[in-house]
């Protein structure tokens, strides 16, 4: 079975595939029916499925505890984490990946050493035509980002210049302040704001 694989990639591929905003380390495959699966430890699992639950857009989640303890009886070279990707790949019946041209070289050896068949796949090239829902998310958040824009300015507008700096209902405006006060307009109108 062939299956597209990113390791421990952030940013814009595993968002766009998945919705998540990713900032730890985890496995995501897409195997030939087009399931998506994404392997997190257990703290980042919890975290990442209310996410997914919320999105509800079919992408599956595993924990990888299990692949690790099945990886630790395999011989051979490599961390126990490495293993644990050939365990999740031999157990899942993939022997043929598609992985990032960014994908490290040390990986890559790993996967060699499992016996997959490596192709690349430019990950990135999906993400050059947007679609009409991605148009539509884009006009929605900038709608949001200009609305917290407009708040920030009246309450510069509403802040008087004193000797000791701006001061805004009766208190010192310092920039923490006005950030505190952005993010909290953008998580009234349910946009988080990661920092």
């Amino acid at each position: 079975m062939k299956a597209e694989l990113l390791i421990d990639a952030s940013g814009p591929d595993i968002r766009r595939r998945t919705s998540l905003h990713v900032p730890d380390a985890f496995f995501y495959i897409r195997d030939e029916k087009g399931v998506d699966t994404v392997f997190f430890d257990a703290r980042e699992y919890e975290i990442q499925k209310i996410y997914l639950d919320k999105a509800g857009n079919g992408v599956q989640i595993e924990r990888w505890e299990p692949y690790i303890a099945a990886a630790t009886n395999r011989t051979g070279p490599g961390s126990v984490l490495e293993k644990s990707l050939l365990e999740i790949l031999d157990q899942k019946g993939i022997t043929h990946v598609s992985v990032s041209p960014d994908l490290s070289y040390s990986w890559v050896k790993v996967l060699e050493s499992g016996g997959k068949t490596i192709d690349i796949y430019d990950f990135a090239s999906e993400r050059s035509i947007k679609t009409e829902s991605e148009f539509a998310h884009m006009k929605e958040a900038q709608a949001v980002t200009d609305a917290a824009f407009a708040y920030a300015k009246d309450i510069l507008s509403e802040s008087t210049i004193e000797p000791d700096g701006l001061v805004w209902n009766g208190a010192p405006l310092t920039s923490e302040i006005l950030k505190f006060e952005m993010e909290s307009f953008y998580l009234k109108n349910n946009y988080n704001c990661p920092v």
